[in-house]
Formats: C-alpha cells, sequence, structure tokens
C-alpha cells in the first residue's frame, strides 16, 4: 500500500490493507489492520452508536488505542479523560459535556476480531473527539475536534517534519492530550511506527528500541545532554519535537552546537496540536526558534502594538468545531472563522515568536506582571531549564509573583537569581519566593497554572507571615560579617555609665573583651583619664551595668569613633572610616524551632573573612511582636572550621516600633530559653563548643562580677 495515505473519506479503506507495524509495545505489535478488526468487535461488544457522547479514561495505550478506533468507527463522540483524576473530578467532567456513559479501558483478553469489519465512509467534519484542554487558567473546555482537524493537523505537520515508513515515533505522550493523539495520526498517514517505551530509562528506550523521532520536554532534552550516553542517542534521532515556548537559550544553543534535528513548536489544543514549527537557527549569534505556519492552517496578529505583538488568531482546516456542552456546541468564532487564541505573538519575515498568554497578567501593588516576561529572563540564567511564574494572593500587593524554576540541584541560587533579574526587570517584577519544580506533573503537558498556584499559596503565605520581621532585617542586615579589625586589635566600644553624670564612652584596640575587662580593673582611678567623649545617641534601654564593654562591626561604626586606644602601644590611633555599604537584597532562609522563627542568611552564604566573624540573624517568638537581631560570634581554627564563641541580642524591636539597641537586660528568662533551644541545632554550633561558649547566663554572671568590682572601686574613690 503506497504512503502517504490521504485524509479523506475513504481512510479507513486505504489503511485496512496495511500489514505495517503501526503501533509496538513490550508485549507485542500490530497493524493498523489489526487494529481496525478489534476496534469494529469492541465497538459492537460495547454497543456503540452514532450521537453517543462517551467519556473513556485511558488506562495502557493499546486497549485505549482500540476504544477510541472503535468509537470514531461507530460514530460515537469520544472524550479521553486523565486517570489520575479522582473519580469526583471525572464524573464533573462527564457532566460538563451531558456523556451518555464512561468506559473505563482495562487489558482484558482480546474479543474475535471481526472478519469483516465495518468501514464506514469517515465523516471529516463531524465531532468525533472531545479534548480537554489543559486549563492554563479557570475550569478545562471541552475542544470538540473532528477527525479531519486531526488529520489535515497530522498532514500539514509531516510536510515539514519528514516522517515515513520504517521510521519509529516514540509514543511518551498520554492519549488525553493532543500531544499524543496527534502522533497516532502522524504515524498512521505516513506509514510509520508508533513504539511503546520500555521502562523509565529514556536513553535506554531511544537506543534499544531504534527511535528516530520523539517529542520531548526541556526537562527531558536537558538529562540526555548531561551525558555523553544521552547526546550519542540524540545525534542519533531524525527529529526531536520540543515546545516552542519556555525554552531556556542555553538549551537552544546547545542543541544548535551539537547540530542536533530540534524542531520547536507552538499549538493548541483547539488547533488539535501544532500551529506553527520551525528547526533552530543562529541570528546575531543566538539561537532561536524559526517556527513558522504550518500548512492547513491560517494565523494572524489582532490589534498589534508598537512592536507588533498582538493576539494570535488562527483558523483553517485544524481549526476545532467549538467547545463541547451540554446542550450542544459554543462556537467562539467571528464572522471569518477567526478564533482568538488569548496567546501573545507578533510575526517577523513569516517567523512567529509567542509572547505568553493574554489572561496570564496580574496586578501587583497597582503594576501589570506579565509572568511571561518574567519567565524569559529566568530562562537566560545560566543553568534554568524550565520556569513558570504564578500570582499568589497577598493582602498588601493584591499578588505577588512566585517563581517554580528547574535546574540542576548543584545550580539552586536564588539570591544569584534575584540579583540578576534586578539588572533586567523591575522589582516589582522579581520574585519574592523560588520554588523547585514539581517533579510529579505529566510529562509532555503544559502545567496547569491554577494547579501552581494552590501549591505556591501555602508555601507563600508561611513565608509573608514573618514579612514585617523581614523587613526590620533588611534595614541591618543578615549573614557572615567581620569584626572591625583596626592595627593589632579589634574594636572595642567601653561605655561607662556611672562615672560622669552622663554616660560616656571610649574606643579601645584589643584582642579579646577579657583583655580590656583586665586593663580596666588594673586602671584603678586612672579611668578618669582615659578620653571619654559623651555618648552622641541616646540610650533607649534598661541599664544595669556600670561598665560595658562592647566589640564592634565595621558598619556599627558610631559617629563620634575618630580614634581608639591601642592597650598594647597605649598610643592613639585614628580609626579609619568605612563606608557602609547597603546589604544586597536576599532571599533568607527561614527555620522554625519550637516556638521561635529564625530568618537566617541564604544557604549559600558563607563567611568570607579569616577573621573573627559575626553572624547575625532575626528572630521572632510564636505570639509574640518582638523582634531580635542576634549576633553570634565565630573565631577561626585551623582544624575544625569556624568555632562558636557566644551569642546576644544586638536589637530588639517592640511591638509599638520602640527599638532597643544592646537590650541585654530587656529580655525575659522564658525568651533566652526558647532563643537558646533554637540555635543550639544550627549548623554551625557544635555541642562542645555551645557548652563553653558566652551564652547569656555565663555574661549575666560575667556583668554582676563586674558591676560589683567596678562599684566598690567607685566607692571608695
Amino acid at each position: 500500500m503506497p504512503f502517504p495515505l490521504s485524509p479523506t473519506s475513504d481512510l479507513w479503506h486505504q489503511a485496512s490493507t496495511s500489514s505495517v507495524c503501526w503501533l509496538e509495545g513490550p508485549d507485542g505489535a500490530w497493524s493498523f489492520q489489526d487494529f481496525l478488526q478489534q476496534a469494529d468487535a469492541l465497538g459492537r461488544e460495547w454497543n456503540l452508536s452514532a450521537d453517543e457522547r462517551v467519556t473513556l479514561v485511558t488506562g495502557t495505550p493499546v486497549p485505549t488505542l482500540r476504544m477510541l478506533l472503535a468509537a470514531w468507527l461507530h460514530g460515537s463522540l469520544v472524550a479521553p479523560l486523565n486517570p489520575a483524576f479522582p473519580k469526583s473530578r471525572q464524573q464533573e467532567l462527564q457532566q460538563q459535556i451531558r456523556a451518555n456513559r464512561s468506559l473505563a479501558v482495562q487489558e482484558e483478553a482480546l474479543l474475535p476480531a471481526s472478519t469483516h469489519a465495518r468501514l464506514p465512509e469517515l465523516n471529516l467534519e463531524r465531532p468525533a473527539t472531545v479534548v480537554f484542554t489543559s486549563g492554563s487558567s479557570g475550569t478545562p473546555k471541552a475542544a470538540a475536534l473532528s477527525l479531519g482537524n486531526f488529520l489535515w493537523n497530522a498532514s500539514g505537520a509531516n510536510a515539514v517534519m519528514p516522517l515515513s515508513a520504517g521510521d519509529r515515533w516514540l509514543l511518551s505522550l498520554p492519549l488525553f492530550h493532543v500531544g499524543g493523539l496527534s502522533i497516532v495520526f502522524r504515524t498512521l498517514l505516513a506509514g510509520a511506527t508508533m513504539v511503546l517505551p520500555r521502562g523509565k530509562e529514556l536513553t535506554e528506550a531511544l537506543r534499544k528500541q531504534r527511535i528516530t523521532h520523539v517529542s520531548l520536554v526541556p526537562t527531558q532534552l536537558q538529562r540526555l545532554l548531561g551525558t555523553p550516553e544521552g547526546v550519542d542517542v540524540l545525534r542519533s534521532l531524525k527529529l526531536i519535537l520540543i515546545g516552542g515556548a519556555g525554552i531556556a537559550p542555553s538549551l537552544l544553543r546547545r542543541c544548535g552546537e551539537l547540530e542536533l534535528p530540534v524542531q520547536a513548536s507552538y499549538g493548541s489544543t483547539e488547533m488539535a496540536s501544532q500551529i506553527a514549527t520551525g528547526p533552530l537557527e543562529q541570528r546575531h549569534g543566538q539561537w532561536r526558534v524559526a517556527a513558522t505556519l504550518l500548512p492547513g492552517r491560517e494565523l494572524q496578529i489582532v490589534e498589534p502594538a508598537s512592536d507588533g505583538t498582538g493576539e494570535i488568531a488562527v483558523r483553517g482546516k485544524t481549526r476545532f468545531l467549538g467547545y463541547q456542552q451540554q446542550d450542544g456546541l459554543r462556537k467562539p468564532f467571528d464572522a471569518e472563522g477567526w478564533f482568538r487564541t488569548g496567546d501573545l505573538g507578533r510575526l517577523e519575515n513569516g517567523v512567529l515568536e509567542v509572547r505568553g498568554r493574554r489572561d496570564a497578567m496580574f496586578i501587583s501593588g497597582g503594576e501589570n506582571v506579565h509572568p511571561e516576561t518574567v519567565e524569559r529572563a529566568l530562562l537566560e540564567l545560566p543553568e534554568v531549564v524550565q520556569a513558570l511564574v504564578v500570582p499568589v494572593e497577598d493582602e498588601e500587593f493584591g499578588a505577588r509573583p512566585i517563581a517554580f524554576v528547574e535546574v540542576p540541584a548543584s545550580a539552586w541560587a536564588p539570591n544569584q537569581w534575584v540579583h540578576a533579574l534586578r539588572q533586567t526587570l523591575a522589582g516589582f517584577q522579581v520574585p519574592d519566593l523560588f520554588l523547585p519544580w514539581p517533579q510529579d506533573l505529566t510529562p509532555g503537558l503544559k502545567p496547569r497554572r491554577p494547579e501552581l498556584v494552590a501549591r505556591a499559596q501555602p508555601v507563600y503565605d508561611r513565608w509573608a507571615l514573618h514579612r514585617p520581621l523581614r523587613r526590620w532585617l533588611r534595614e541591618h542586615g543578615l549573614g557572615w560579617r567581620p569584626v572591625w579589625q583596626v592595627g593589632s586589635g579589634q574594636v572595642f566600644e567601653v561605655v561607662h555609665h556611672h562615672f560622669f553624670p552622663e554616660p560616656r564612652s571610649c574606643f579601645v584596640l584589643a584582642q579579646t573583651r577579657q583583655e580590656v575587662m583586665d586593663w580596666l580593673k588594673a586602671l584603678g582611678p586612672e579611668r578618669a583619664q582615659l578620653p571619654w567623649k559623651p555618648l552622641s545617641r541616646q540610650l533607649n534601654r534598661r541599664v544595669e551595668d556600670v561598665l560595658e564593654i562592647v566589640r564592634l562591626l565595621a558598619d556599627d561604626l558610631p559617629p563620634d569613633a575618630n580614634t581608639a586606644l591601642d592597650l598594647r602601644t597605649q598610643e592613639v590611633l585614628p580609626l579609619p572610616q568605612v563606608a557602609a555599604e547597603a546589604p544586597p537584597v536576599r532571599l533568607p532562609d527561614v527555620k522554625t524551632h519550637g516556638n521561635v522563627t529564625l530568618v537566617l542568611p541564604p544557604q549559600e552564604q558563607e563567611p568570607a573573612a579569616a577573621e573573627e566573624q559575626v553572624l547575625q540573624l532575626g528572630a521572632q517568638l510564636a505570639g509574640s511582636s518582638r523582634f531580635f537581631l542576634l549576633r553570634l560570634l565565630f573565631r577561626p581554627e585551623p582544624t575544625s572550621g569556624w568555632r562558636f564563641l557566644g551569642w546576644k541580642v544586638q536589637r530588639l524591636r517592640e511591638a509599638d516600633g520602640l527599638e532597643r539597641d544592646q537590650p541585654f537586660w530587656d529580655l525575659t528568662p522564658a525568651e533566652e530559653e526558647a532563643l537558646n533551644s533554637a540555635l543550639l541545632p544550627l549548623p554551625w554550633i557544635t555541642p562542645t563548643a555551645w557548652s563553653s561558649a558566652n551564652l547569656p547566663e555565663k555574661e549575666r554572671h560575667r556583668r554582676q562580677a563586674m558591676n560589683q568590682h567596678f562599684k566598690c572601686d567607685l566607692r571608695k574613690k
């Protein structure tokens, strides 16, 4: 029998004599002739009739194909359903199209093949299949398609993507989606073979089953490119078909450089699959998809903006018949037969560039956010394979963007992404959170945005719960900071609360706080001769100390810190003025331990200097409106990394917004105990270091002993 077959009314008769293997599975191989005979018998067994509406809960591909063909032969309108849907969902979809009954496909003993299968003339215009749209927004719609829609789509696709007898297309997409159904009709017209994959290892399936054509999602392609074996098998293929939207430029570049036979496509359920398809091409040093309109379709851009972007409208032989409803077909076409897809795009020299969904836009804080704009920026980042941005509800802004991103585990770097995105996007466009790409999405299908919104919302709600704390911390910065080192020592501020009518301070250089305290004790009355200066800031906390010794960081620089006394040389040295840098915008790591929420620096941030370091983080206790800025002190050790030396509260914000510096005596015992319990499990702290560290209880004893000493000394004076 000659191939290709023609998409005409006698198609069944053309194919009925074919003994070419049409479907090959793990348990056998079948010609189309085999399927015709079995399908006719199956249709009679189920008593299928014309004008009947049937939902089909698909199982394995072989019996599913038999039942689909049985429905088509007997004139029934069949709607294949995703078997992963719960029973309630299946019933909803059945009611949506007013189906007479629902059939569940299972592997069964075959019925006796019909010796004279009835082969009616094929009505190319009659509704034959209902395919539920992927539901990018709202409830999925029931797109009614004729066999002519599928056949003309396949014919046009085969004219651009060479497929012939002897070729083998891996049937890796489900038959309840136009992506899977389109492979059925392409192979039928071309006399090619559909091959069911054996096992889950894609590289082995492509190699051992001698595949020539394959439809892949970007994730699958990226993984194959990650191994020499995968690259070798990709080079052996005649065609690699991938979706035309949301493909990372780095992935296109790799495919182009390897000269892989990649064709990228834009399509829709309403056009029975592909609309525009084309190979990769290199222009101005960049690889892009040169997708042009396939035969049997017409396309125009409606109401284009100044840059040529407008809504994509389509019509032609592949255009669906309408949306199936309980009372019949709803035909969303204008007087000239154009269907507006809801997708935005532009044409440039015949090449279609798809920009995104018109209805995907949302408003955040009064600004329009187009998810596809953010997705394109994400896909420009190194190692990002897939990205999808969805809105989540937010009390303050109305909605905020959240990004699902797929990258290799070693490349997960949300803070680097934030920094990079802020170079090309406005601040309101940058996602608040990045979540890992869901691994349980059905392969080959467009992710349903409402489903991803439902996944993202509870994560965001937990994240937003502590947004006031994170915003407060943003003013003070998180992360590792070096202690202020000048010359031979660290900078300490000594604050004297009772020696003068008003508190005064001076600055000294020493190696440790203990060194400063020993020096002060040894001075005795000569302390009065130190270069004391009135405090340039008002104290706003409870004070029970005669003297405080505070270790400073470079960005703690008080306005009156001009000189410091070096305790080793007894010289007064100038203090260099350190310009305070705005902390980078980072996404913190939030952990909860007991009733304490800790806001930590991002996981990828590590201490950079060799001197003593302070780790600055935030904390909030459940049921409390107080915010804590904590500092944990660490010392580098040659053999064991960083040794934990102690922690303190650097700043406290009360519920009314009042902030207290160095609020040691403002903490309650319950707060100290809760913070101790939350800090101990941190990965930088060992139990041994904790046992000898300067914890609040030990610091309290130290201060009490110091106060007792200096109060006695002052009384003598």
